[in-house]
């Protein structure tokens, strides 16, 4: 059992695919689908105030994100004795289409927000997921 969460772990690689998703952060909810976003949530620009630390949060999120990824991509790469570019994104990708979308998606549905509003929220953690994948399959 121990080790299911003990291996040695490239932490360079966790800390850049942590950063790559504040990077993607920045560009989904700015410049690439920023203003459909807060017109889904019925904020303008200056309602959006954020404290600090929330973007902190978000950074360590983003590397717990990244870690649990490294550990399900090191048992797979135990598994087929192979790690690459392909496996890191599968792995991303099933993770999405397994857990995050479907446990999403089921709540969207019941909350009734706009599907629009699920598709720029969960598209961006499948992004953010991948791009994870990508650099941790290949730096591993």
């Amino acid at each position: 059992m121990t080790d299911l969460l003990v291996f040695d772990h490239n932490y360079l690689a966790i800390l850049a695919a942590g950063i790559s998703n504040m990077v993607l952060g920045f560009l989904w909810y700015g410049p690439i689908f920023g203003k459909a976003w807060m017109a889904l949530i019925g904020k303008t620009e200056a309602d959006l105030n954020p404290n600090p630390i929330i973007y902190v949060v978000s950074f360590l999120l983003s590397l717990l994100m990244a870690l649990v990824l490294s550990i399900f991509l090191h048992h797979v790469d135990a598994s087929i004795q192979a790690m690459s570019l392909l496996i890191g994104i599968l792995v991303a990708l099933l993770a999405w289409v397994g857990f995050v979308g479907p446990a999403t998606f089921q709540n969207n549905m019941y909350s009734g927000l706009p599907k629009r509003l699920f598709a720029i929220d969960y598209g961006y953690v499948l992004v953010a997921l991948l791009i994870q994948g990508a650099i941790i399959g290949v730096w591993q």
